[in-house]
Parts: C-alpha cells; sequence; structure tokens
C-alpha cells in the first residue's frame, strides 16, 4: 500500500501498545508478506521454506517499501551452450556488470536447484561456465538466472 492510503480500523481491538493504534492513513508505505519471522515461537519456517525466486521477491518488496528504485526485469541473451568434452558442457550468456548470477537444474520444471550460485558478473560482455554433467540424470533442465 502506497503512503497514505487507508487503513482498518485500529481501535477496534483497544490495543494502545500496538504502534498502528489510531492510524486510519497509512505512514508509509506498508507491505503484508508472510514470512512467520518471530511469531509461532520464532520458527521462521517459512521465510526458510522460500523458493529462490520467493527470497528475490522479499527483497524487492522491502526495497520498494523502503522507497528506493527498482529497475524493471530485463531479460538477457544466452549466446551459447555446447559440450567442450565427455560429460562437459559450456554455457555462454550476455551479462551486464551490475548483476550477479545463478545457474539451476531440475529434472522436473518444477523443483529448480541451485547448480552455480553467486556468479559475479563484473563487467559487460560474454560470461560462461563449464559444467560437469556426466554424473547428472538423462534430461536435465537449466537455466541462468540473474539476481538483483
Amino acid at each position: 500500500m502506497e503512503a497514505g492510503g487507508t487503513l482498518a480500523d485500529t481501535t477496534e481491538f483497544g490495543d494502545t501498545s500496538s504502534p498502528w493504534y489510531g492510524y486510519t492513513k497509512a505512514p508509509s508505505r506498508v507491505v503484508h508478506f508472510f514470512v512467520n519471522e518471530g511469531g509461532s515461537g520464532n520458527t521462521r519456517r517459512a521465510f526458510n521454506a522460500l523458493t529462490v525466486w520467493g527470497r528475490i521477491i522479499f527483497i524487492r518488496i522491502c526495497n520498494w517499501a523502503m522507497g528506493e528504485p527498482l529497475e524493471p526485469y530485463q531479460s538477457f541473451k544466452v549466446i551459447d551452450v555446447g559440450l567442450t568434452g565427455p560429460g562437459k558442457i559450456r554455457l555462454s550468456w550476455q551479462r551486464a556488470a551490475d548483476k550477479n548470477y545463478r545457474i539451476d537444474g531440475t529434472t522436473d520444471l518444477v523443483m529448480w536447484q541451485p547448480l552455480v550460485d553467486s556468479i559475479v558478473g563484473g563487467g559487460n560482455g560474454p560470461l560462461s561456465r563449464t559444467l560437469d554433467i556426466s554424473a547428472v540424470p538423462q534430461t536435465l533442465y537449466m537455466r541462468v538466472a540473474a539476481l538483483p
């Protein structure tokens, strides 16, 4: 909710210790994102169970709520995928200096797992990684993810 948006009645429950007590308009941007931090015995289960993309969305909504500018999503170009030897492939893509990357893999298009994490962009131009795929299942899908 943008600053100035209408809030629910905070006086209904009479909790005068609430920092929102008596407010009828949001004093700043407000985001509700369920992560279970500090609640239910401080288990943190929901945040730890977020997918990588769920964590990225969480970071982006925090940035939005703090008024930081959000860059629109920009795709990048995969340049080449090819064999470099028995059981090895090279994946190349166009990088941006302000992005870091991760290569994810899956066999079912549902449960993506990081294969290579924290690849620093560090400049413009082509970036590539050689992966040993000799021990992976017959069918493996991969994707390159640009991280904020």
